[in-house]
């Protein structure tokens, strides 16, 4: 299989967990640690407002010396932006995510949030890409 055309379905990353956008950053914190997580939709009920990665909130949170636990995760979230699908392909992976200068890129099946792609899931095929 040539993995410049695997398909995202393949290799995206199917662990998701999710956060009220009202929730804490420290609360979201502790949600990434529990599950090993690196990522976190944000969600407003049932809708997906955008997401949290762990450098996010090392970013926008502990590299600013505030305080976790006085902030929503609403006010650091990133913007969902554009997605992909599962059968989208590695390469249309990489350039989303270099183009968008993004680490993290939801992938959707049938209107619904099924994973995500990020550069070190990408890196982490770098030996087959380069067969």
């Amino acid at each position: 299989m040539n993995a410049k055309t695997m398909k995202l379905g393949e290799i995206m990353n199917n662990l998701i967990g999710h956060i009220q956008i009202r929730e804490s950053v420290f609360a979201a914190i502790g949600e990434l640690d529990r599950k090993g997580l690196d990522v976190l939709l944000v969600v407003h009920g049932k809708v997906l407002e955008g997401i949290i990665t762990k450098g996010t909130i090392l970013e926008k949170v502990v590299m600013k010396c505030k305080d976790p636990q006085k902030m929503d995760v609403g006010t650091i979230m990133d913007t969902v932006g554009k997605m992909l699908t599962v059968e989208d392909n590695i390469l249309d992976a990489a350039k989303l995510l270099r183009d968008g200068n993004k680490e993290i890129v939801i992938v959707i099946k049938d209107k619904k949030v099924a994973g995500t792609i990020s550069w070190g899931d990408i890196i982490d095929l770098f030996p087959l890409l380069c067969m």
